[in-house]
């Protein structure tokens, strides 16, 4: 429920207060309910925003790690085979280059493997 809808029924709670009403027993039961749903998702989108920052600096720093083995492939590919522009190996290249690693890695891990040429260290 929206902040301006637990105010509205607190307004409308407080005429039925004054008057004793008894509604009252009702309306205080059900904004309690509402105040303690409010803080229970607030509590959990504070854990949620904590555990994301967290995490995400990991998260980068394993796709940057992956991009400068992508690229140590690439390179070390280049060095060692006269490649075609619509070949696989190409295609990896160009994976690697645009951000797609996990598509880009095999491919070039395998060609070099196949021509015989030791994989650069994966740091």
């Amino acid at each position: 429920m929206l902040d301006a809808e637990i105010n509205t029924l607190r307004a409308l709670a407080k005429p039925a207060q004054s008057k004793k009403l008894g509604v009252w027993k009702h309306l205080s039961k059900t904004i309690g309910a509402f105040d303690r749903k409010e803080s229970n998702m607030k509590t959990t989108l504070t854990f949620l925003i904590t555990c994301a920052s967290l995490v995400l600096p990991f998260a980068a720093f394993g796709q940057s790690a992956d991009a400068k083995y992508c690229e140590a492939l690439s390179m070390k590919y280049r060095e060692v085979s006269s490649f075609q522009s619509d070949s696989p190996q190409a295609v990896a290249m160009a994976k690697c280059k645009a951000g797609d690693t996990a598509a880009g890695i095999p491919v070039l891990e395998k060609a070099l493997k196949d021509a015989k040429v030791p994989l650069p260290s994966r740091l």
